[in-house]
């Protein structure tokens, strides 16, 4: 599971970003499935480093030998740019890589579902969304917009790569194009539990 935080200051950004990124390490954490590793990619923001450290001293005072978490630092990138997630890529050692952005979270059984319907190289899925008092599965679809980092997990072997600079919706987009170039046999699975909780420029989602 790949989280980039760079936790800067920007506009449409989720309110409390520090108590945000807490929150999704700790789901990524509580997975249902265990051979999980959780890579948290710091874009030159000191403060996710610290909070990361902290996160991993803890487990260090339960004397666990292999640690769950690992945070790779790395030097300020432009805005969305494609090497953030890819420094995570290049240090994953596990089969399967997944994406989940800092303000969002992961419900316990979200890795567990894509691994048991992975099929073929890459795949693709529905994601769900808390609309005020309930939640609401999103549907996904092959549009501009319509699917993100939220909505795909891929083989770590696969070559396609996030390019180093890109803008807001594009850099998912073009990503998924690369997926798609290479191996036209992504599918579509059952809905894992991926949750939106902040969309820009949508009321009612900032949760």
């Amino acid at each position: 599971i790949i989280i980039p935080s760079s936790l800067a200051k920007r506009k449409h950004q989720a309110a409390d970003p520090e108590e945000k990124l807490i929150r999704a390490v700790e789901s990524s954490l509580n997975q249902d499935y265990d051979s999980i590793e959780v890579i948290v990619i710091s874009d030159g923001c000191d403060l996710t480093d610290r909070i990361i450290i902290s996160i991993i001293g803890n487990f260090k005072t339960k004397a666990i030998e292999i640690l769950p978490i690992k945070l790779i630092s790395i030097p300020k990138q432009p805005p969305f740019s494609g090497n953030v997630r890819n420094a995570g890529i290049e240090i994953a050692t596990g089969d399967i890589i997944c994406y989940l952005d800092s303000d969002d979270i992961l419900g316990p059984d979200h890795v567990s579902t894509i691994v048991k319907n992975f099929k073929g190289s890459w795949v693709w899925f529905n994601d769900m969304v808390w609309s005020r008092d309930k939640f609401i599965e999103r549907e996904c679809s092959f549009k501009l917009g319509f699917c993100g980092t939220s909505n795909i997990a891929h083989r770590r072997d696969m070559s396609a790569r996030w390019l180093p600079v890109n803008k807001y919706g594009y850099d998912d987009w073009n990503f998924i194009q690369e997926l798609k170039k290479e191996c036209p046999d992504g599918v579509k699975i059952e809905t894992p539990s991926y949750i939106v909780c902040h969309i820009p420029y949508k009321r009612g989602y900032d949760v």
